[in-house]
């Protein structure tokens, strides 16, 4: 376990300050560059009242139903999901896919269709509720507590936009390697620290005390070796994605080709969201 003082991905206890974000005092540590909320200041979150309160939340079961009728396909999914798909084994004949944190289970829904055999493991009672109605095998647990058959038991693994919310992210990937057979594959995604604009946002859902951990691709990377994935990659798509919509509304594209191009000619160029593959 990290300790209030510690670097939640490399455990140095040499961090540095960053400022504040919503109110939350931030350190950043010299060694992994992550950025995250001072533990000290956390609090057990209530992520069904987080969902129940989240006006997109509405739109996500809408979306797991549709799924699960057929009416949403891949090419439905959010950019990280849908590449995740394309990126897995063409193979999937009797082979074992979990999703962790898989929320109404839209994401399993489509897989499920394309011959995946899913399991979810979902933290909000409401979201296991729905999906397991909509057909999606699908654990209320925290990962902590993950059945013991589910060690050792899956091919694949996808975790989309969930190690930024653990306080604890270094035992939490070694969760996530646990359940993963050998040769077997995961996808990850996490907002990217590397784009200016994702510590920027505003809404609760994507700020401190929600988001407690802010990643770039070293700090992923590191984080998921650790954990004992033998190889990891990441990924990114650099363009105007949710956050610059969000602050800047339709005229996020125009505000964000400039900073494109000239990060670009650096060869820095970053999207909003870091897509992670690991091989076990």
């Amino acid at each position: 376990m990290i300790s209030a003082s510690s670097c939640p991905v490399c455990t140095s206890r040499d961090l540095e300050p960053a400022g504040s974000y919503a109110g939350f005092g931030l350190f950043r540590c010299p060694h992994c560059d992550v950025v995250g909320v001072n533990r000290a200041e956390l609090a057990q979150v209530d992520y069904d009242a987080v969902y129940n309160s989240s006006p997109t939340y509405n739109w996500m079961v809408d979306e797991a139903r549709q799924a699960a009728l057929g009416k949403r396909t891949a090419d439905d999914l959010w950019w990280s999901k849908r590449t995740a798909l394309k990126w897995l084994p063409d193979q999937v004949g009797g082979r074992y896919l979990i999703d962790v944190g898989s929320g109404p289970g839209t994401f399993l829904a489509v897989a499920q269709r394309l011959g995946w055999r899913v399991d979810g493991l979902e933290i909000s009672s409401d979201a296991a509720r729905i999906a397991n109605d909509l057909g999606i095998p699908t654990v209320c647990a925290p990962l902590a507590q993950t059945p013991d058959k589910f060690k050792g038991r899956f091919d694949a693994l996808t975790c989309f936009e969930v190690l930024e919310h653990v306080p604890d992210p270094r035992e939490f990937a070694r969760h996530l390697r646990s359940l993963i057979k050998e040769q077997g594959v995961a996808f990850l995604s996490v907002p990217n620290r590397g784009d200016p604009y994702v510590m920027r946002l505003t809404i609760p859902e994507a700020t401190p005390p929600i988001h407690v951990n802010f990643f770039n691709a070293a700090s992923i990377r590191l984080l998921l070796r650790q954990a004992g994935f033998s190889r990891v990659q990441t990924h990114t798509l650099p363009i105007p994605t949710a956050s610059v919509r969000i602050l800047f509304g339709k005229s996020g594209l125009l505000k964000r080709i400039p900073l494109l191009a000239v990060r670009s000619l650096l060869g820095q160029v970053d999207g909003t969201t870091l897509l992670v593959k690991c091989w076990a």
